[in-house]
């Protein structure tokens, strides 16, 4: 007869408080296994001794019986003789134990089977006794040791399984899903996954039941019983409408996350079952902090993609809404410079050259400006773990060191850029308007860098090994250089050395995108360096056509580039 009981059950250390509809423990339900008339009755008879707990003895002679008779029936516990008609030895216990995983057994022995019984032990019994020593006291002991360290194996597997289920995803809707599955039908019948709202609206409610229950009618007994838990809204039709849909038996422990309740759990048996008891409300908690968890993470994850798409869309707009002002004043310059050169005269031929050099200083400044917007949305695509729509075209690399080069000499006297090439006509199929990206920032870089006047080499050589022909790049100053502690971090972004002078200003992502560059060619970048001596970067490029795919060429998003054979990883 089922007699609930409603009681609040505190747990002292996480102060967690469960609402409980607890019933009385079942009872032990004994199938012994044996073909031995005389040792079935003695068992029998020990079970039954005054003094003990309850315990019903369900007896066979046969494997085959036994078998069928777990199948079928609400046994706990299996106590097994190994010397059977029709089976014998370790093989008995294998098969009763294949066939009924979720059931302890405990292995009668003899005197002289004890390596027997210990091996069958070693293949997942919970005990064996001695025929010639058991007593009455030492058999329930054992049988309810087996029972509930059986139970207390299967639900560490089960929270492993848990853990390992609500882990395989990120992706919010998913873990709600998965967590409201989980604990039906091992746990309950149904389950019933409360979320609160951080707007103070209603809380969400999401029901998964492995019986043909009108779910709208149980979401409102929860409705109502989650509403008398807090002192709020109708009261009336918790309990008696869990009741009336054939629940008799509930329980709710909340979710708790980084000392933020998420929500609450409530678990619903059927008058089949037994109701909770407080061990299994003490595992409850362990199941709930792993799906709050899980849960939490998934929030986090889920408003994190929220605000990079959020940053994505706004890079996209800002970089758009500028680039079509700069494209425009571009545009004007040019138009300006061809009625210049339309209306010169040997009056005003220093003025037109004065004029000329400033509309082309205008001109780089917007092109550097329009390769910086790139460079931001090509930060962000990479960081989403797109690849970078390389526009691979023939490309002389020589021709694009002296362009750059040119550019940034105009724009400095205080150092002096010198090239060194030995040999003219380097050319693939690169991406020209990034690897000027490349060598721009390398430039840029070495000129921020070396606050004394300096001469900053850029050395442009071919070099060949078994891997192929590589250019090779190094551009060489006489800067701060890069502390020794700080070299594996050159290449992160938004690094800066704690060595830059505060007055040199800059973000970081410069170098971060050169390598991103420069691997998705194919290709890798490495540093020598020595701080208040200089820095020298050197990239290598392949000058084959080379288009790799992400998984053979893996980018820094995915990985590090494999470097090519002969060269050092510096």
């Amino acid at each position: 007869m089922l007699n609930p009981s409603h009681a609040p059950n505190v747990d002292p250390l996480s102060s967690r408080t469960f609402a409980v509809t607890t019933f009385d423990a079942p009872q032990l339900v004994v199938l012994l296994v044996e073909d031995n008339p005389g040792d079935a009755r003695l068992i029998r008879i020990m079970l039954a001794e005054p003094g003990y707990a309850p315990v019903r003895l369900v007896h066979v002679d046969r494997l085959a019986a036994a078998l069928e008779r777990v199948r079928h029936s609400d046994i706990t516990v299996v106590l097994l003789d190994l010397g059977l008609p029709d089976s014998q030895g370790l093989e008995t216990f294998v098969e009763l134990r294949d066939a009924v995983p979720h059931l302890p057994i405990v292995v009668l022995s003899g005197d002289t089977d004890t390596g027997l019984a210990l091996r069958a032990v070693r293949e997942g019994a919970q005990d064996y006794l001695l025929k010639s020593r058991v007593d009455s006291e030492v058999l329930v002991r054992a049988l309810r040791y087996a029972v509930e360290h059986k139970r207390i194996n299967e639900y560490q597997r089960y929270l492993s399984e848990t853990s390992r289920v609500l882990s395989a995803s990120l992706d919010y809707e998913t873990t709600v899903d998965r967590i409201v599955r989980l604990p039906v039908p091992l746990l309950a019948e149904a389950c019933v996954l409360e979320l609160h709202a951080e707007n103070c609206s209603a809380p969400r409610l999401v029901v998964y039941t492995h019986e043909d229950t009108d779910e709208t009618q149980l979401l409102e007994a929860i409705h109502a019983l989650s509403s008398e838990d807090t002192g709020s809204g109708p009261h009336a039709g918790g309990p008696s409408a869990l009741q009336h849909l054939g629940f008799t038996a509930h329980v709710s422990v909340p979710l708790t996350a980084h000392g933020r309740q998420l929500g609450r759990l409530w678990l619903l048996r059927a008058a089949e079952r037994p109701g909770f008891t407080a061990e299994e409300c003490g595992g409850l908690d362990e199941l709930a902090l792993r799906s709050a968890l899980a849960l939490d993470n998934a929030r986090l994850h889920r408003e994190l993609e929220i605000a990079v798409r959020l940053r994505d869309d706004v890079l996209a707009s800002t970089s758009h809404d500028l680039r079509s002002p700069l494209s425009g004043i571009k545009m004007q310059g040019a138009l300006l410079r061809r009625l210049l050169h339309g209306s010169q005269n040997a009056a005003c031929t220093e003025l037109h050259e004065r004029v000329g050099q400033g509309l082309d200083d205008i001109d780089a400044a917007i092109s550097s400006s329009l390769g910086i917007l790139q460079e931001l949305l090509d930060a962000v695509s990479l960081q989403a773990g797109r690849k970078l729509q390389l526009d691979r075209r023939r490309t002389d690399l020589t021709e694009l060191v002296r362009r750059v080069a040119a550019e940034h000499q105009r724009r400095t006297d205080f150092h002096q850029l010198r090239i060194q090439v030995t040999e003219q006509g380097l050319v693939a199929d690169w991406d020209a308007a990034r690897l000027s990206r490349v060598i721009d920032n390398l430039l840029s870089n070495a000129i921020k860098y070396s606050p004394r006047q300096d001469t900053i080499t850029l050395a442009l050589v071919r070099e060949t090994n078994a891997t192929g022909d590589w250019a090779v790049l190094r551009v060489q100053d006489h800067g701060v250089g890069i502390p020794r502690g700080e070299m594996r971090q050159v290449f992160d972004r938004f690094y800066r050395g704690s060595n830059v002078p505060r007055e040199i200003r800059g973000v970081g992502i410069g170098l971060a995108g050169v390598r991103d560059i420069v691997e998705q060619h194919g290709g890798e970048i490495s540093v020598e360096s020595a701080e208040g001596i200089g820095s020298t970067f050197t990239v290598h490029l392949p000058l084959q056509s080379v288009e790799r795919d992400r998984h053979a060429n893996p980018t820094r998003v995915g990985g590090a580039t494999p470097t090519p054979q002969g060269l050092s990883a510096r």
